[in-house]
């Protein structure tokens, strides 16, 4: 699938973003059991995972797949397409707490 769309959208996309906040997918759906697939190590809420070893191995190969088609992208289509690709990473906003 994804050749077919980095084929066929040469002209008109320029900016491409392979996974977007991998943080909260691995956190939330396999740390804390809120989101999907709905796994943790607290059986009340969760019939399976292991929140100490299943956000690691889901973030390792959800880098892994971005490392992949980065590179897909680099070597055979940012030539001429002239675009960018990237990952979308969630990050924390702070305020000070006053102006001094």
């Amino acid at each position: 699938m994804l050749i077919f769309v980095l084929k066929h959208s040469e002209i008109r996309v320029k900016n491409w973003i392979t996974i977007n906040e991998p943080l909260i997918m691995a956190k939330m759906g396999y740390a804390m059991g809120v989101g999907p697939p709905g796994r943790c190590s607290d059986r009340k809420m969760c019939p399976n995972g292991n929140a100490a070893t299943d956000p690691y191995i889901v973030a390792h190969s959800v880098l892994l797949a971005h490392a992949t088609a980065a590179k897909l992208y680099k070597e055979e289509y940012q030539a001429t397409q002239g675009g960018q690709i990237g990952i979308a990473l969630n990050s924390h906003y702070y305020e000070p707490y006053s102006n001094t």
